[in-house]
């Protein structure tokens, strides 16, 4: 099997999967945020109960939660930026 026959089925296995993995990824997101948001009320909660103020309490709860988002978190990956070519 020729290089650009082999190149051109895995484009079309990766094309008739896509749509599966797409909706996986947007499934796990929002499983992903459901939990994130039920432990920034825990982390306000136990906030509270040990006496910090409510004003502070959710601004912390803010904080906390903001640092579970996932562009916060897609931000911070090392990503390498493509060198310009030389002239």
């Amino acid at each position: 099997m020729t290089r650009n026959k082999e190149s051109g089925e895995m484009v079309l296995a990766v094309a008739a999967n896509a749509p599966w993995l797409v909706w996986r990824l947007g499934i796990s997101y929002l499983r992903y945020k459901r939990q994130a948001k039920r432990a920034g009320k825990v982390f306000f909660r136990s906030l509270v109960s040990n006496g910090i103020p409510e004003k502070e309490a959710r601004d912390l709860a803010d904080e906390y939660m903001s640092s579970l988002s996932l562009m916060s978190i897609m931000r911070q990956l090392p990503f390498r930026r493509p060198v310009p070519a030389k002239k």
